[in-house]
């Protein structure tokens, strides 16, 4: 029984820290360049990347659409969540809400018969994130979907079919969001 103890205990260390060294860094590519979403958010994506704003009752949606030559359009939405006030704020506990929105299958709408998705939740630049993709790439829509307890504030951006060859392309694109230093 001991020795299953300091496996488990172990083998969470290891996803710790693994969680960690990898929220340090914003994904960088040389020709990339920082873009901001809203007041509350950037990223990085290749040179001449465009941000259109859409008209928003509760949030700030819009379209990311890449340079010509990369033909891929990703659409975004950020806003205030009320419900995070009074919760418990940390990573930990951001990360328990999104165990439970993938449980309870909050992903399945964007199902077809022929099209199925995954989800699964990682960290990007510190915040808990929760990443749909399609089981057949190409088919189906690429998610992220970021929530911060601590100031409040979501975003969700998402393209549909994106070409295999374009999909590392968005997931650089996700993994580098990151919110804007209140400082």
């Amino acid at each position: 029984m001991r020795h299953l103890i300091s496996k488990t205990f172990l083998l969470a260390c290891c996803a710790f820290v693994s969680c960690k060294s990898r929220d340090n860094s914003v994904v960088r590519n040389p020709t990339w360049i920082t873009y901001k979403l809203d007041k509350s958010w950037l990223f990085n994506a290749p040179k001449g990347t465009k941000v259109i704003y859409e008209k928003g009752i509760d949030s700030t949606p819009g379209r990311i659409i890449l340079a010509a030559n990369d033909s891929v359009t990703l659409e975004f939405d950020s806003g205030f969540e009320m419900s995070f006030l009074d919760t418990v704020c940390n990573l930990g506990s951001e990360g328990i809400r999104a165990k439970r929105r993938i449980a309870r299958g909050s992903y399945k709408y964007l199902d077809k018969p022929d099209t199925l998705h995954q989800a699964q939740i990682d960290t990007v630049n510190g915040k808990i994130a929760t990443i749909i993709t399609p089981l057949k790439l190409g088919s189906g829509t690429t998610e992220i979907h970021i929530s911060d307890c601590e100031s409040n504030l979501w975003l969700a951006v998402d393209g549909t079919n994106i070409p295999p060859d374009k999909q590392e392309l968005v997931m650089g694109i996700y993994r580098s969001i990151r919110q804007v230093s209140s400082k």
